[in-house]
């Protein structure tokens, strides 16, 4: 297959696979720029999703200005953002957001 045909196939899969997701009424989620490294910190897990469902780095909170920290009872972990904090319940599997930039 020369070059050309294969490259026009690639675009139509491509093209179909985007209409398809269009016309399905689905919306691909943000996704990590390198495996959960965002602004050159990693966000992970729970905190993570949370994170991406308020837009990731070009969202509300920014990009993240901490690792994550896990409190000293163990029973939470937290990371700060430009714009707030993520908390990340251990027991229950919650998250708690707090937006701090008016």
């Amino acid at each position: 297959m020369s070059t050309n045909n294969f490259l026009r196939r690639a675009f139509i899969g491509v093209a179909l696979g985007i209409a398809l997701v269009a016309s399905s009424g689905m919306v691909a989620a943000p996704t990590a720029f390198a495996d959960g490294d965002y602004c050159g910190r990693r966000v992970l897990g729970a905190i993570e999703q949370h994170y991406l469902e308020q837009g990731g780095p070009t969202g509300i909170y920014g990009c993240p200005t901490s690792a994550e920290r896990l409190s000293p009872d163990g029973k939470q972990i937290q990371q700060e953002f430009r714009c707030g904090r993520i908390t990340y319940f251990v027991g229950t599997g919650t998250t708690k957001s707090q937006y701090i930039c008016h």
